[in-house]
C-alpha cells in the first residue's frame, strides 16, 4: 500500500507525490516518489457529520522545487495557502502493479505558521468545515461584503493589471515608480515584484508606493512589477472607480451604506 497526495494550488497548478519508494501511475496521473518526504497522522472514521483535520508534514529535499523555487520559501510566501489536498490509498501487488485506489481524505490547507527549512507542517481541514460557518453568511455593514476581483465582485483582475518599474532610491518597503495613475489609485491594492506578492499600503502622488510588509530584498531601480488597484469597499468607489454598480447595470455592490451612524444618547 502507498499514500497518494494531490495538491491543487489556488492558481490551478498541481503537485502529485507519493510516500512510496517508487513512482506510481494511476491512469494518466503520475505520483512522483522523488518529491518532498511526507508523513501524516492517522484518519479517524466516525458515523455522522463532523469537521475532521489531517496533519501532514512535508520534509523538503534539495531537488524539490515548486514554480522554480525551493519548497520551504514557496510555502512561507503563501504558495500552499488554501490549496486543495486529496489523499488516496493505493493498493499494489507484490510485484508493484496497481490494483486500485481509495479516497481517504479531502480538504483545504489551513494557516501555516510553523514552517521551517527542514519541516513544513500542514493542517488540512475537511470540506465539512463550511458547515461551521455562522448563519446568515451576510452581515449588515456599510462597506461592501465582496473582495475585489472575487466571483461576487465580478471584475476581471487581468483587466486592471498595470505594468510599472521601480524608480529612485528604493527600500525594501517603499519606492518610487513610473505609475501614472492619480494618488490613491493603488492604495490597498496588490503588487507582484520579483516573484513576490505584497499588499500596497499607500499610493502617493508621483507614483510612490509603500508596502504593508517588506520585500525579501531591496529592489533595484528599473525592476519591473505588476500592480493592481485597491478598493476600500465604499459605494462611491464601486461606482466611480470601478464602474461596477448601478451606473454599469451590474449592481455588484453588497454593502448597506445608508445604515444610520452610531449615536450616543445622554
Amino acid at each position: 500500500m502507498a499514500d497518494l497526495y494531490t495538491f491543487t494550488l489556488t492558481d490551478g497548478s498541481g503537485l502529485q507525490w507519493t510516500d512510496s519508494d517508487r513512482t506510481i501511475r494511476v491512469g494518466d496521473r503520475v505520483f512522483l516518489a522523488n518529491g518532498a518526504l511526507i508523513e501524516r497522522t492517522g484518519i479517524k472514521l466516525t458515523r455522522g457529520i463532523e469537521t475532521r483535520t489531517l496533519s501532514v508534514t512535508l520534509t523538503p529535499t534539495a531537488d524539490v522545487t515548486v514554480a522554480g523555487r525551493a519548497l520551504a520559501p514557496f510555502v512561507v510566501r503563501g504558495g500552499f495557502d488554501g490549496a486543495d489536498v486529496l489523499l488516496e490509498r493505493a493498493f499494489l501487488t507484490l510485484a508493484g502493479d496497481l490494483v486500485g485506489t481509495v479516497v481517504r481524505f479531502r480538504g483545504r490547507v489551513g494557516p501555516i505558521d510553523d514552517a521551517t527549512a527542514d519541516e513544513i507542517p500542514l493542517t488540512v481541514v475537511s470540506r465539512t468545515h463550511v458547515l461551521d460557518t455562522a448563519m446568515p453568511a451576510d452581515l449588515y455593514q456599510r462597506g461592501c461584503l465582496n473582495t475585489l476581483f472575487d466571483h461576487a465582485c465580478g471584475l476581471n483582475r487581468a483587466d486592471f493589471a498595470v505594468d510599472g518599474v521601480v524608480m529612485g532610491t528604493p527600500t525594501d518597503r517603499a519606492f518610487g515608480t513610473d505609475l501614472a495613475a492619480g494618488a490613491g489609485y493603488f492604495t490597498l491594492g496588490r503588487i507582484l515584484i520579483g516573484g513576490v506578492l505584497r499588499s500596497i499600503r499607500t499610493h502617493e502622488a508621483g507614483g510612490h508606493l509603500t508596502l504593508s510588509l517588506p520585500l525579501p530584498a531591496v529592489p533595484s531601480a528599473g525592476t519591473p512589477f505588476i500592480a493592481w488597484p485597491g478598493c476600500d469597499g465604499q459605494q462611491a468607489t464601486c461606482e466611480n472607480k470601478f464602474n461596477n454598480n448601478r451606473g454599469s447595470g451590474r449592481n455588484r455592490f453588497r454593502g448597506q451604506p445608508y445604515i444610520p451612524v452610531v449615536e450616543t444618547a445622554v
